[in-house]
This record gives C-alpha cells, structure tokens and sequence, in this order.
C-alpha cells in the first residue's frame, strides 16, 4: 500500500478559498503512523460565516478566531506532504 498523507479541509462557507480546519494523516503501509489537525481562521467577516456548514462541522468563527490562516498553516503539513504522496477524498475541494 505504501505511505501517503491524506488530508481533508473544512469550511466556513460554500466559498472553496473560506478553510476553518485541515486534518491530516501519515499513513504507512495502511497503518496510521501520525494524525492530527488544526483549527484554521479564514479571515472572513462573521456574517459571511455558513450556519449550515457549522451543522456539518460543528465549527464557529468563536472556535477558530486568532488560529493561523491557511498561509500560517500549511507549511508544516507541506513539509510532511514533501516526503509523500498527497491525497484527498474531493481532491477538487480539498
């Protein structure tokens, strides 16, 4: 099966550019050697906030105010990413 990391992004809205939170996995010969995930503020005004995807999610703009922005974030999932191939479930959204 080999190693992979998978990922996988949350939103605050319907706007694909909107990442609340990014999960990840190591996974190494179908055994999941490393996960976790962080909270992401998308710099968006509250009212541009999704009460649906909030039913998805379970995420607030209260949750993730003050945590990195997507640019803050990825660099360290991009250094795990580098060793590895990258996959994602909607990859087109993701």
């Amino acid at each position: 099966m080999g190693r992979f990391v998978a990922i996988d992004l949350e939103t605050a809205s319907e706007a694909r550019d909107s990442a609340c939170a990014m999960g990840w996995a190591l996974v190494d010969d179908g055994v999941i050697a490393e996960s976790g995930w962080t909270p992401i503020d998308p710099e968006i005004r509250p009212g541009a906030w999704s009460d649906f995807n909030t039913t998805i999610h379970g995420l607030t703009l209260a949750d993730v105010r003050g945590a990195p922005n997507f640019a803050a974030a990825w660099p360290a999932l991009a250094t795990l990413a580098a060793e590895s191939p990258l996959v994602a479930h909607y990859a087109s959204f993701d």
